[in-house]
């Protein structure tokens, strides 16, 4: 743990102390922490009303004020600060998730874990606190959480857990499809994705989330589970995914499961040039198109795909040789053009003759010099000689 973050949580801890209130790192953190695992942000749980906080402490966000939560700002740290859910830390931590997230640490560094979750994360096991079916049907999304966490710690599930997973896998559709949509791109991009696809098929907790349905079959392989492992980001998950399951229209599909719309462009844009890259490489208008970062992101799926060891030196020195990198440095200006058509001549062609000189540059047709580009449209035929 940063030594520095801990003593910043425990200034938060001493003040709400001071003021007569208990308080607790609780959650991911403590579970982090017996891990040995980097902790990138502390959830404090206390006895302190929100509002009273927001007095103690001078920079104060309200992200869930209603629900007691308030993010406090300290030498440029934010800490989650929660009110009890119930009377007592203890009430607090029988209503979260799993047993490995139910512990509290105190300012001294002594262990609160009225559920023996320390038991559970040394036989690495995933258990939820008493009930499992009343802690998914409290939130059926934590049934994705018990595999996301299969996937990046590599623990089992306890028994009655899994089995409670399998009663209640129906209610996994009446969550946000927001939420949904981040435990999965969590589940893929875990070190131990192979064994989490292993649960997602005994719970058939796939089957039963009918926006994912398209994928289905995808998901349900083992070798596409290996395949994951090898990319690196939600865009080329989602290209590798929605392009092995052939999809009409990856565009919609990623607007339902409300990706940000630059997600959206990009994966589509991979995927129309996808079948041709696999078949011949990149051209040069493909990483022109694509532009460097989203090339190098094209090729991890296609090495991928072809189950190949990807070659990013190559696409970046592909890159590095294109005459130019963008359409601004086209040494002709749609003004200019605009002077060598006749009256006759639509506006649009403006446009259609740039787009021309665009791709005879990028294919090196053409040097990228306002005179040859003159005398090229003229030979082509594209302008009056």
């Amino acid at each position: 743990m940063d030594m520095h973050f801990l003593q910043q949580a425990n200034y938060i801890i001493q003040k709400l102390k001071t003021a007569g209130y208990e308080a607790y790192i609780v959650g991911g953190a403590v579970r982090d922490f017996l891990l040995n695992r980097e902790i990138h942000d502390i959830d404090i749980a206390t006895s302190a009303p929100a509002t009273e906080v927001k007095v103690l402490f001078p920079k104060t966000i309200d992200v869930a004020i209603a629900h007691g939560t308030v993010v406090v700002r300290h030498q440029g740290e934010s800490f989650e600060v929660t009110s009890y859910r119930g009377n007592t830390l203890f009430e607090d931590l029988r209503l979260r998730d799993f047993t490995m997230n139910a512990m509290g640490l105190s300012r001294n560094g002594d262990m609160v874990d009225p559920f023996r979750g320390k038991d559970d994360i040394n036989q690495r096991m995933i258990r939820c606190v008493e009930n499992p079916s009343l802690r998914f049907q409290e939130d059926p999304l934590r049934m994705l959480r018990a595999i996301r966490f299969v996937s990046q710690l590599g623990f089992a599930i306890e028994d009655d857990t899994l089995e409670a997973i399998k009663m209640n896998g129906f209610l996994i559709n009446h969550v946000a499809i927001e939420r949904v949509s981040l435990e999965l791109e969590k589940i893929w991009s875990g070190a131990y994705v192979k064994r989490s696809f292993g649960y997602l098929n005994e719970t058939n907790l796939l089957e039963k989330l009918e926006a994912l349905l398209p994928l289905r079959k995808a998901l349900l392989d083992e070798d596409v589970a290996t395949t994951l492992t090898k990319l690196t980001n939600r865009t080329e998950v989602w290209t590798f995914l929605l392009f092995i399951s052939n999809l009409e229209d990856p565009e919609v599909f990623l607007e339902n499961w409300k990706q940000p719309k630059k997600i959206i462009v990009e994966v589509a844009s991979i995927i129309k040039r996808l079948p041709s890259i696999l078949e011949s490489g990149f051209t040069c208008e493909d990483l022109y198109y694509l532009g460097l970062d989203t090339s190098l992101r094209t090729e991890r799926v296609r090495a991928a795909l072809l189950h190949t060891i990807e070659n990013p030196i190559e696409v970046e020195k592909g890159y590095r040789k294109l005459p130019i990198k963008d359409k601004k440095e086209l040494d002709v200006r749609g003004d200019e053009i605009a002077l060598l058509l006749t009256n006759d001549d639509p506006k649009s062609k403006i446009g259609q003759l740039i787009t021309a000189i665009e791709l005879a540059v990028v294919n090196q047709k053409v040097e990228n010099t306002k005179s040859a580009i003159i005398k090229w449209l003229r030979e082509e035929g594209l302008i009056d000689a």
